[in-house]
């Protein structure tokens, strides 16, 4: 099960959660969640270091248009949470996943919910704040890709069809 999905800008400030199954308490939520996006922020940014070989600050349109992922665990009293995230257009999207799920599907999940933003919110690739201002799409996406915080196994016509729907919700 998928704990929780998030999407931060590379300042660290979240600009989109959904939360299916984490603390009941609003302010320890925000403060996990602020925790995972920085963990994830300082993963990025080791990441993008290293492929570029460089020891010193990068500038903001590189760290704009790198694209980066991962899979790591965090651990939250004594319980492993693999957490899945992709960089993309200046934002981290992040899965926090339960100890027992299926990393790769995950994985899988991130990017077909990425592309489905790519596609259906295309200005998403100059201004992240299009993420804020079309939450309604967002959760639309994020909750027909993880009802209920699950991962679906599907195929390329599933997918498709899955996306089809989306699209007439849309309009």
């Amino acid at each position: 099960m998928v704990n929780s999905f998030i999407i931060a800008d590379l300042n660290s400030q979240v600009l989109y959660s959904s939360v299916f199954n984490f603390l009941d308490d609003a302010s320890s939520r925000e403060e996990l969640l602020n925790y995972f996006v920085e963990k994830v922020k300082k993963e990025f940014d080791f990441n993008t270091t290293v492929s570029n070989n460089r020891g010193m600050e990068l500038s903001e349109n590189v760290s704009f248009d790198t694209e980066s992922k991962g899979i790591f665990n965090v651990k939250i009293k004594d319980i492993q949470k693999p957490v899945v995230w992709h960089s993309y257009c200046g934002c981290l999207y992040i899965l926090v996943c339960d100890d027992t799920e299926n990393r790769i599907l995950a994985a899988s999940t991130l990017f077909s919910i990425i592309r489905t933003l790519k596609d259906l919110l295309p200005k998403i690739m100059s201004s992240s704040s299009e993420l804020v201002f079309k939450v309604d799409v967002v959760s639309l996406i994020v909750n027909t890709f993880l009802p209920s915080g699950q991962l679906l196994f599907l195929n390329n016509q599933a997918m498709q069809l899955l996306i089809k729907d989306i699209q007439k919700a849309v309009r």
